[in-house]
């Protein structure tokens, strides 16, 4: 895949160029309080090529013009990404969620070892980081642990979209509703019927807590479909673990429960998003319905 920006290691030499990125936001955002170079200087100082610890930083351009700053790490098949800023006079435009999956696609191929997952750690306020990660394929790690780390698999394969609608769908007549957290026995019926593992009473109480809305339809009192929101950013909630059970397939349920949260989502001021793999071409079917559009042919909210 040819590379659409130019990447080169950072150097001293560079350090008041970044330092006039680092605005208010910019440090609020990040641990570089004390300059971009201060940071450099103790990370190259505390990693440890030895034990396969190595440290990045790199400053992207665009038609020799350098744009941003990215600082990254690798140990033990995994990249962290610890520190973006985009020049301020550019923010806003589209690059970071750019820049995160140029680096998705060739860090392998730059570090020369194998990539199992990336991570980024992100403050909760930075809601901006929050949007281009999320456009880049990251979630939040729900482990009630991390509130502030997020990951995505080295898989290029999985795309996220955006409803970009300006009116909302309109919803099949098919009797949709909320699980409760006392419905268990509810849900593994229906995960049976889809020939899947009935869940465990911890699991269920860990969603419940997690405020993560699964919702069935159904047909003549049987659950047949599901789905759930999750809410991964303050803007942004997702549409997940959509399923329909075979025998009941082909039948537009899938776009009828999806419509139903489409239409949640929007009720509650969010923007709904669904994510796919590529060669998923039922919930392909499905999205390209509901008029959603990939989030890479936006190029708004970006602010970092």
């Amino acid at each position: 895949m040819k590379q659409a920006l130019e990447w080169q290691d950072y150097g001293p030499e560079q350090a008041v160029l970044v330092n006039a990125w680092l605005d208010r936001d910019a440090v609020r955002n990040t641990g570089l309080e004390d300059g971009l170079d201060a940071f450099y200087q103790y990370w190259e100082r505390n990693s440890d090529p030895a034990r396969g610890e190595i440290f990045y930083c790199k400053i992207v351009s665009e038609e020799w013009r350098p744009v941003a700053v990215v600082a990254f790490s690798y140990h033990q098949q995994t990249v962290v990404v610890m520190e973006i800023v985009v020049d301020p006079n550019l923010r806003g435009q589209g690059r970071g969620t750019a820049i995160i999956n140029e680096l998705v696609d060739h860090a392998a191929h730059w570090i020369g070892q194998p990539i199992s997952v990336f991570e980024a750690v992100i403050f909760p306020h930075n809601t901006a980081s929050q949007t281009i990660f999320y456009k880049a394929g990251f979630v939040p790690v729900s482990d009630g642990k991390d509130n502030d780390r997020w990951r995505r698999t080295a898989d290029t394969s999985e795309i996220v979209f955006r409803y970009a609608s300006e009116t909302s769908p309109v919803v099949p007549v098919c009797p949709v509703r909320r699980l409760g957290p006392k419905e268990l026995t509810l849900i593994n019926r229906h995960l049976r019927l889809c020939q899947q593992q009935p869940m465990a009473r911890k699991q269920w109480r860990k969603i419940i807590q997690a405020d993560i809305g699964y919702y069935g339809l159904f047909v003549d009192d049987t659950m047949v479909a599901r789905a759930c929101v999750e809410k991964l950013t303050d803007r942004y909630w997702e549409i997940s673990d959509v399923r329909v059970a075979r025998e009941y397939r082909n039948r537009g349920y899938a776009t009828a429960i999806c419509a139903f949260l489409t239409n949640i989502i929007l009720s509650s001021g969010r923007i709904p998003t669904i994510r796919t793999e590529n060669d998923n071409a039922a919930m392909r079917k499905v999205i390209q319905k509901l008029r959603f559009r990939p989030f890479l042919e936006d190029n708004d909210d970006e602010t970092i």
